[in-house]
């Protein structure tokens, strides 16, 4: 599957610093990238897996939620 077909993309980080950083990377390429991470609040987390799962943006960016991902189909997901 090429990048023109891929749906949705979940993408894993090592902290902070680099989810924010691939984040920003993605939006300069005019990729709607939104990004969760442990601290993110309950209901903030809940409302973007729900829309990423939902397919209203395609590339969801985390460090530390893997938890809230186990129900999800991907189409590809990276751990960088």
């Amino acid at each position: 599957m090429n990048s023109a077909t891929r749906k949705s993309t979940l993408v894993f980080c090592v902290n902070l610093a680099h989810v924010r950083e691939l984040t920003k990377k993605f939006r300069e390429y005019g990729v709607d990238a939104r990004y969760v991470y442990s601290r993110t609040a309950a209901v903030e987390r809940e409302a973007l897996v729900r829309s990423f799962k939902a397919g209203l943006f395609p590339v969801l960016v985390n460090c530390g939620e893997d938890r809230a991902f186990f129900h999800i189909s991907y189409r590809s997901f990276f751990i960088v």
